[in-house]
């Protein structure tokens, strides 16, 4: 094997890499990039050994390029691997409040970070709860005798932090989508449904007020012809 080449595949044992930089090794007449993504380790092809003397293949250090471009694109950003539940929520709290919403819904939302969310999810990191995890969430608010709109209220607060954390780059997925989640019930226990009576008892009580908007004759005439 010529010198030159046997320098340029020699391995550079100058110095140990940091963790997460992954590195460059060749197989049979091919550079192969290695780096692990939490717990995994992933192995990728990068191309074929430059011949010395061409401009076939590629360098070592066009390897080590193109494996640092395949990390950018295979490799969450290191927030997302560390995000949880409980700091989405408050970045989206936040957001939410610079968008005026609600203070009473913000409130609500905060509740539900704090009380529900936040314990049962603790420091797992955001990018790696799955639909199994959302399902077990519902199964032990249910178990804790949490009514099923308070339960589905609380899926849906965590509905959003991850459509946030979507649009944020902290997720590349929404287990909410898929997750199950208990059936809403036919009739709300917190709101009541008035009969004719007590509908036209609630209309005399309602003076009006101005000068009615263009169409609202038209609808009330056909509302009465329903009655």
């Amino acid at each position: 094997m010529p010198a030159d080449r046997r320098s340029e595949r020699q391995p550079n044992r100058a110095g140990k890499r940091r963790y997460g930089t992954g590195s460059v090794f060749e197989k049979r007449d091919a550079w192969y990039g290695q780096w692990r993504v939490r717990d995994r380790l992933i192995t990728r092809k990068l191309g074929p050994i430059r011949t010395p003397g061409t401009r076939d293949g590629l360098t070592k250090t066009m390897a080590e390029a193109r494996l640092r471009k395949l990390m950018s694109e295979v490799t969450p950003p290191p927030v997302a691997e560390r995000i949880t539940v409980i700091e989405a929520g408050e970045r989206l709290i936040r957001q939410l409040t610079t968008r005026g919403r609600k203070v009473s819904t913000l409130a609500g939302y905060r509740s539900y970070l704090r009380v529900h969310l936040g314990p049962h999810f603790a420091e797992k990191p955001l990018a790696r709860i799955t639909k199994d995890d959302v399902e077990q969430f519902v199964l032990v608010c249910l178990d804790r005798g949490q009514s099923v709109k308070s339960t589905r209220n609380y899926v849906g607060f965590l509905h959003g932090i991850f459509d946030f954390a979507l649009r944020q780059g902290w997720v590349v997925a929404n287990p909410c989508r898929t997750a199950e989640k208990p059936a809403a019930l036919e009739t709300d226990a917190d709101i009541r449904f008035l009969d004719q009576t007590q509908l036209d008892a609630l209309a005399a009580t309602v003076k009006p007020h101005g000068r009615r908007k263009p169409g609202m004759e038209g609808r009330a005439q056909r509302v009465a012809a329903v009655r």
